[in-house]
C-alpha cells in the first residue's frame, strides 16, 4: 500500500457521511436557532461533499427555511467545531470551510478552483516538532494544507493555452 491513502482517483472531497445529529446535543441561546434548523444545518455540512463555507450553506438552507439568517448558520457551525462535531478548514485569503470529515486527515487546496480534497499521509501525522515548539507548546493536532493546482485545472489551463 503507498503511503498516501486517498479515495479512487487519487484526492477527492470530504465523502458523504452517513450520521445523525446526537440526541444530546445542547445548543441554547437566542443565536442558535430552532432544532430543525440546527439538524438542517448539520444535515447539510454532514451530506456536502466539498468543504461548504457558512455562506454556502446559508444560501442552500434558505431556499427552504426562509427565517434562516447567516448569523444563525454561522454560529452554528461554529458550535458544531467546538464540540467536535465537524472540523474547520482555514485557508490563507478565503472564507472559512468547514469539513464533516473528523477523521484524521489533511487537505489539498486548488488555488485556482478553491477546491479542497482530503488526503491521508500517515508521516504528516507522524511529524517531528522542533524542540523549540515541544519544549513551549502542548501539540493537539497536526493539520497539513498543501495549496497548489489540481489536475482539472491544470487540463483546463492546457486547454486554454494552445
Amino acid at each position: 500500500m503507498s503511503p498516501i491513502s486517498v479515495a479512487a482517483k487519487g484526492l477527492s472531497s470530504s465523502p458523504s457521511l452517513k450520521r445523525s445529529l446526537p440526541d444530546n446535543i445542547s445548543i441554547s441561546g437566542p443565536q442558535s436557532g430552532d432544532s430543525s434548523q440546527r439538524i438542517a444545518i448539520y444535515k447539510e455540512v454532514i451530506e456536502s461533499l466539498a468543504h461548504p463555507t457558512a455562506e454556502t450553506i446559508y444560501s442552500k438552507l434558505k431556499k427552504t427555511l426562509p427565517n434562516i439568517s447567516f448569523d444563525i448558520v454561522n454560529r452554528t457551525l461554529l458550535i458544531f467545531a467546538a464540540m467536535g462535531l465537524i472540523e474547520i478548514v482555514e485557508c490563507t485569503g478565503d472564507a472559512r470551510r468547514f469539513d464533516p470529515n473528523i477523521k484524521k486527515h489533511h487537505h489539498f487546496r486548488c488555488r485556482y478552483c478553491g477546491e479542497i480534497m482530503d488526503f491521508y499521509f500517515e508521516q504528516y501525522d507522524n511529524l517531528r516538532m522542533p524542540e523549540q515548539i515541544k519544549e513551549n507548546f502542548k501539540i493537539e493536532k497536526i493539520r497539513v494544507i498543501i495549496e497548489g493546482i489540481c489536475s482539472r485545472c491544470l487540463e483546463n489551463k492546457k486547454i486554454s493555452d494552445h
